[in-house]
């Protein structure tokens, strides 16, 4: 992509990967989904951002009656470091949020899919 900018042509590289927070609401109204994007981060591919993660695990602290139990990721993860940590964490009992890798890997594409195409209709 590239902007102008004045006389300096500036040129943005596309991220090759959007990591996404996504909430799935276990109670909700017929007709309204249950998935809520609620954070997108732009990055390279394959690239480790355990900041981000600890951040979209404790998005929900201090909401009453909302609770974030468990974090996933897609089974090529770069994350396993990340995962491991929070398994074992929960496992001693020292984390109510468990860490996954989310083995259906083609159902989440296909869901980015159709949010980039979205995306990109929009702009």
């Amino acid at each position: 992509m590239v902007n102008y900018d004045q006389e300096n042509i500036i040129t943005n590289e596309l991220a090759t990967e959007i990591k996404v927070g996504m909430l799935s609401l276990q109670e909700g109204k017929d007709g309204v989904s249950p998935f809520k994007i609620i954070s997108a981060r732009p990055q390279s591919t394959n690239q480790r951002c355990d900041d981000y993660n600890y951040m979209i695990m404790n998005a929900v602290n201090g909401l009453n009656n909302v609770f974030c139990v468990s974090i996933a990721f897609d089974g090529l993860s770069t994350e396993t470091e990340f995962i491991r940590t929070n398994l074992i964490a929960f496992m001693k009992g020292s984390s109510n949020v468990v860490a996954m890798t989310d083995l259906l890997l083609n159902c989440a594409f296909a869901v980015i899919t159709k949010l980039q195409k979205k995306l990109l209709r929009s702009s």
